[in-house]
């Protein structure tokens, strides 16, 4: 589904390749289409998006924050993710549920702020540059103070070799991108069987 030239998980400009994946099935569902058109390398990108004219918007089809449900229990989270708008949204999804959070962008970041934050909950992106989430995640285990911190990976790859290896670095779950709001809530509401 995905593609990227450079898919190593160290890559330096981050990303996952999934952006026009995304707005492909984003503007699909709005009964639009999405074109991309390129000359060749260094001759730049051409892309154009049409969407139907709506004339009206049913009020009844918006959630406003204040009808999410609030968390049966507040959680403190780490979000690790180098997508700043990425680990941003999942942040103020969270919020919205009524839990207390986090950022950090990279593996040293996560590290230090896990051990002065004390998380519940650490949303573990994968492809980070430098140290990757798989080994954030085994330092995290190695750590006395981390050890019954829940820690959910967080990844465009989800193929079954992918869960394997989350599986072996220590993860309690695996969640592909992009997370939806049902999705965590159902993930939230079981957590605390997730514990090792």
């Amino acid at each position: 589904m995905f593609a990227q030239v450079d898919n190593s998980m160290e890559r330096t400009q981050g990303g996952l390749g999934i952006g026009l994946t995304l707005v492909k099935n984003l503007i699909e569902m709005h009964g639009g289409t999405v074109r991309a058109h390129s000359n060749g390398i260094d001759k730049g990108s051409e892309f154009i998006v049409t969407l139907p004219v709506v004339t009206g918007v049913a009020q009844s089809n918006i959630t406003s924050p204040e009808a999410l449900p609030i968390a049966q229990k507040s959680y403190k989270m780490l979000i690790v993710d180098d997508n700043e708008a990425s680990g941003k949204t999942l942040g103020w999804m969270l919020e919205m549920l009524g839990h207390e959070i986090v950022l950090a962008k990279e593996g040293n970041e996560a590290l230090a702020k896990a051990r002065a934050f004390n998380p519940d909950i650490v949303f573990l992106d994968i492809g980070l540059p430098g140290m990757n989430g798989y080994q954030i995640c085994e330092a995290m285990r190695k750590d006395e103070t981390l050890k019954n911190t829940i820690i959910i990976a967080q990844s465009g790859w989800g193929q079954s070799e992918h869960l394997q290896r989350s599986k072996e670095a220590g993860f309690n779950q695996h969640l592909v991108k992009p997370i939806d709001l049902s999705v965590l809530e159902q993930l939230l509401a079981k957590v605390e069987s997730f514990k090792n």
